[in-house]
Order: structure tokens, then sequence, then C-alpha cells
């Protein structure tokens, strides 16, 4: 298991958080709409990505991959980040926060599974309870940008009601794994680009804005590629 060290914001204020974690699952194909998922199988397929028979999908991950760093070292110039909500379910209650399945796109030719566990899960410090969103959690707004060399694109952008909700990602962990999905980290899964192709960049930046409360949740970081040896 693994503590996270996070920030609750609520009511304007900023409270310290330890969350632990004995799970990650990575949920895949969450999409709600049959037609933007089919575009983002068609999209992954492009990139030479099998889609599962059956979806949605938990794979999942090393608990000791979810990182707040917010410079990522990875062994393959093809990769690229996932914009996703997170859930974590305590005996405190479920906390929300936000974050990238960075994801190794040489890799997952071969196996999904294996491409997103030699990358991290990069996650926000800051959380918010889901009992503060959840009356207008199909309101929420996820984005994210990428790029090279200063370059920032606005990659993904969706409103949470193209995806899942916490009490079906709760339902699949635990029919998925036969155990509460208490101090489990569940990675939402994602949406389809706006670009329409996988980017690799240089960076990665993730935002889940909520409009009603007007507050947002955001994390970024730099990608680097380990060349340093000749």
């Amino acid at each position: 298991m693994i503590e996270l060290d996070l920030h609750l914001r609520r009511d304007g204020e900023t409270t310290p958080v330890t969350v632990p974690v004995e799970r990650v699952a990575n949920c895949g194909w969450t999409g709600r709409d049959e037609d933007a998922l089919r575009e983002h199988i068609e999209e992954l397929e492009a990139e030479g990505i099998e889609a599962p028979d059956e979806f949605p999908v938990i794979y999942p991950k090393p608990h000791h991959l979810v990182t707040t760093l917010t410079d990522v070292e990875v062994v393959s110039e093809a990769t690229s980040g996932e914009a996703e909500f997170v859930l974590f379910p305590t005996g405190d209650g479920v906390y929300v926060g936000v974050g990238s399945d960075h994801t190794d796109r040489d890799l997952e030719t071969e196996s999904i599974e294996l491409a997103k566990s030699v990358c991290p899960n990069v996650i926000g410090e800051a959380v918010w309870r889901l009992t503060d969103v959840i009356d207008h959690w199909d309101d929420l707004e996820l984005r994210s940008w990428t790029g090279a060399d200063g370059d920032r694109l606005l990659y993904q952008e969706a409103t949470l009601d193209a995806m899942l909700p916490p009490t079906d990602l709760f339902d699949l962990v635990e029919d998925g794994t036969a155990t509460s999905a208490e101090r489990t980290a569940i990675f939402s899964g994602s949406v389809g680009t706006e670009t329409e192709e996988i980017v690799h960049g240089d960076f990665f930046a993730v935002e889940l804005h909520d409009p009603e409360l007007d507050r947002t949740l955001s994390v970024e970081y730099d990608v680097s590629t380990l060349d340093w040896v000749a």
C-alpha cells in the first residue's frame, strides 16, 4: 500500500488529507455514447491498437506508479497522456481528483496492460469530495492539452456525461475484482481526441472544471525520454 498526501478543497478552504491506495484500476472503454466510443475505438485501431471483445474493462496497475511528480521519464518517444477523472474511495468517503493515464503507444499494439505499466499515472495534488459535486456531475468539464517545442494544443474536451458515472465504475471494480472498491484508485478511462490522432508531446496537462461552483482541479507534467546512454 502507498499513501498519497493530497489537499482537499472545500468551501474555499484547503485541508491536507492522506489517501491510502492498495490497488490501481485503469478503467477503459467507458464511454456512455456508443457513437463516441466507436470513434475512440477507430482512433486507436488506426494506431494498431485492438479494442477488447467486451467493454468496459479494467487494466490493473502497480500502485507505486501513481505519482504527483511533475517531471516524468519514459523509455519511448511514442507515449502520450489521457485525461481522466480519478476516484479515491476511502473509509472517510470518496475523493475526486484529476489525472493522466500515461501510456506507451508502441507497446500498446502488443499489450494494453503492459503499455500502461511502463509509464506512471500522474495525478494532481488537489481533490474534492464526491458528495460536493455528485448533484451536477454530468456538467463537470474535462480537458487536456499537449504539444512540443512550446506549442500548446487543446487535445481532449468533454463533459462527464460522456463517461460512465462513479456508481458504474464502483460496480465495475467490485464485480471485476471480487473485492471492495475502497483503497482502489479508480481512473475513469478517457475520451477521444480533438486532433483525431494521438499526439506524442513533451508535456501533458489536464483539468477538471466545475462550472457550477466555479473551481478547477488540474495537473501538468513534463515528459522526457531516457536517452542519456550513448
